[in-house]
């Protein structure tokens, strides 16, 4: 299934399920794909396309919480 998600775009990059819905709010423009659907009690994984705004995007998720940053 992956493969057949990287042929839609050139990369996808793997999101949490929070990332994921949040990414859909602000960008309604870019793919987010689930897999792993068979049954509805199993993880499902998130993949989104790799994008400039997308990464910008996730930056600003990812660093949200981080009290400081080490150089």
């Amino acid at each position: 299934i992956l493969y057949k998600l990287q042929r839609r775009k050139d990369k996808m990059v793997k999101v949490s399920r929070e990332e994921a819905m949040e990414i859909r709010k602000k960008l309604p423009h870019a793919t987010v794909s689930m897999t792993n659907r068979q049954g509805p009690a199993r993880k499902k994984h998130y993949y989104v396309e790799d994008s400039w705004s997308v990464q910008k995007l996730l930056n600003e998720i990812r660093n949200r919480n981080v009290v400081c940053h080490y150089e």
